[in-house]
């Protein structure tokens, strides 16, 4: 017992302190530092479970808001879900942890749409059953966590769900802003991949401008970028690229044309999800890296997405970013989106052509096929070879 009683102390010590540290308010005081001693060889005997493991997640306050704590509240969901307010509980006497209200959980769409399912629960006596539509974004939200800026989260989510669903996971840092992450296997390295593997005539960028530049062709060979399987939206390491719709007549510049294509087309891919559970829609993109260098790879892309490519004087913005970032901590801008007016502008848009959308919309369809024909080629090589069949009453 006397682990736990030293366990104890220091638990007892560190709510002091916080109690105290939270009433003063004129004199402010170094606290007194806390010192824990591990001895390996001193035991005791074993915790009875009837005084650990048990179910108190829901003693509100004492779980969501002391010094013990989780992000979400509420994530066995043993509140209903619903879009209505509950009324608000009389103020309570006793220190600041009181007042503060449990996180509810809220529906995406209407509060129909999120059921409690207490017949086929995924965990404990009861699940909340989201009711899917392919043209509105159904789901659950909570509101009011507490991150720490520039630190890294970790998250994990256990589902149970209609195979071929997508879920989409966003974090809102503010009203109508939303970070949806996002990453693809798919880039510039697939173009020097083909650059290099059919002998394009040319100089790589050289190459690149004289394939992009093509005009459009409905026999022109569908490529599936899935050179070192996919992220995003598939996350398979398994999954395989490919070349679809080959003739005789494509040549090296065909195939080139093909790569930056596809490529393009996985970033639509990763976008239609994310546009699909988020509910927004797009305005722009911003194109940065080794394939922003190329005029022609952007005008691609802009035809693809439908929507403005926006490339910035700065091609690698991840460095001009820290610097951005830098420059609002030191005062030198009032804010992160006047500093990268300053410090990141604008160098070129590239607008998307009307007359090539219903092409590329039949591309991207064609695409979608290609790639499902693609997971299931790699879900048949996971349960290949077969099993061997048996013959009743056969004998050697």
């Amino acid at each position: 017992m006397k682990t736990r009683a030293a366990q104890g102390a220091l638990v007892a010590t560190a709510l002091c302190l916080a109690c105290a540290a939270h009433g003063q308010s004129r004199e402010v005081k170094a606290p007194l530092p806390i010192v824990a001693t591990i001895d390996a060889q001193q035991t005791a005997p074993p915790v009875s479970k009837y005084e650990f493991g048990m179910f108190i997640e829901h003693i509100r306050t004492l779980i969501y808001r002391s010094l013990w704590s989780e992000m979400l509240d509420d994530r066995k969901f043993y509140f209903p879900i619903s879009s209505k307010e509950p009324d608000a509980p009389a103020p309570q006497s006793g220190g600041p942890f009181r007042n503060m209200q449990l996180r509810k959980w809220r529906p995406v769409g209407a509060d129909e749409v999120v059921v409690t399912d207490k017949d086929q629960p995924f965990v404990g006596d009861h699940s909340p059953r989201i009711e899917l539509d392919p043209a509105t974004p159904h789901g659950i939200r909570q509101t009011g966590l507490a991150l720490v800026k520039g630190k890294q989260y970790t998250g994990r989510v256990y589902l149970r769900g209609t195979p071929g669903s997508k879920v989409t996971v966003s974090l809102i840092w503010g009203e109508h802003v939303c970070q949806i992450g996002g990453p693809t296997q798919a880039g510039a390295d697939c173009a020097l991949w083909c650059h290099r593997a059919f002998r394009v005539r040319g100089a790589l960028a050289t190459a690149i401008e004289r394939a992009g530049a093509m005009p459009a062709d409905d026999d022109r060979p569908l490529f599936l970028p899935y050179l070192a399987g996919e992220r995003a939206p598939l996350w398979r390491a398994d999954v395989c690229g490919a070349f679809e719709g080959l003739l005789r007549r494509h040549d090296a510049d065909d195939f080139l044309g093909s790569v930056m294509e596809g490529v393009a087309m996985a970033i639509h891919d990763i976008f239609a999800s994310a546009l699909a559970g988020s509910g927004e829609k797009l305005a722009e993109i911003r194109v940065a890296g080794g394939g922003a260098q190329s005029s022609a790879w952007c005008q691609l892309k802009a035809d693809v997405m439908n929507v403005p490519m926006v490339r910035t004087s700065h091609r690698e913005t991840g460095v001009i970013g820290a610097a951005i970032a830098a420059a609002v901590g030191l005062g030198w801008h009032p804010s992160l989106a006047a500093a990268a007016d300053a410090m990141c502008p604008i160098e070129r848009v590239f607008e998307p052509r009307p007359a090539l959308a219903p092409y590329y919309a039949g591309r991207a369809e064609r695409y979608r096929r290609a790639r499902q024909h693609a997971i299931a080629q790699a879900d048949a090589a996971i349960h290949w070879p077969p099993a061997p069949a048996r013959v009743a009453g056969a004998r050697a």
